[in-house]
Formats: C-alpha cells, structure tokens, sequence
C-alpha cells in the first residue's frame, strides 16, 4: 500500500540498472536486457564466471551463480546502493585486469 516507496524503488532500479548493465558492458560482459531488480551478466564460459564469483566473494561482494538455471556462464547481480554498485564493478575491473 505504500506507492511512494514502491515509485522510488522502482527508480533506484532503473536508474542504476541502466547504469550497471552500461558499465559490465563497458568491462566487455555480455548483459541480458532486465527489467527487474538484478541483470544478469555473462562471461566467456563457466569458468570464468566461476572465477570471478570466488573473486568478488574474497572482497565480500556477493552474487549468485546462474549453474543451476543451465546459464553457468552468467553470475546474477541484484541492484543495490550506489556504494556497492561501484564496488561491484571496480572489483569486476580490477578481477578483468582493466583496473
């Protein structure tokens, strides 16, 4: 019953959702088109994935493997806090070695 906290969490999303899906496209991820509160973002096979899942866990920047829905390419990634998308992604970079 509460619309102005739905409205304003529905633009946290798109907004950096946008945001998220520009910048892993930008590091050279894949990333499926979303429309909710995650993407789902896709690398160069299983292990790849794999590795920069262990990679973002050592940094305590958690997401989920994608294995058990038959995409175990992809890690799913939720939108959160500003904070922790650009940890996210300068973490991403620096396991890409573009950091």
């Amino acid at each position: 019953a509460d619309t102005a906290f739905v409205a304003r969490a529905r633009s946290h999303n798109a907004t950096w959702r946008d945001w998220l899906c520009e910048r892993l496209r930008r590091i050279g991820l894949a990333v499926d088109e979303s429309f909710g509160n995650f993407v789902l973002a896709r690398f160069a096979g299983a292990q790849a994935a794999n590795a920069a899942d262990d990679f973002l866990k050592s940094r305590g920047l958690i997401v989920r493997r994608m294995g058990a829905y038959h995409l175990p390419e992809a890690l799913r990634i939720t939108i959160g806090q500003e904070d922790e998308l650009r940890e996210l992604v300068n973490a991403l970079e620096a396991h890409l070695g573009q950091a």
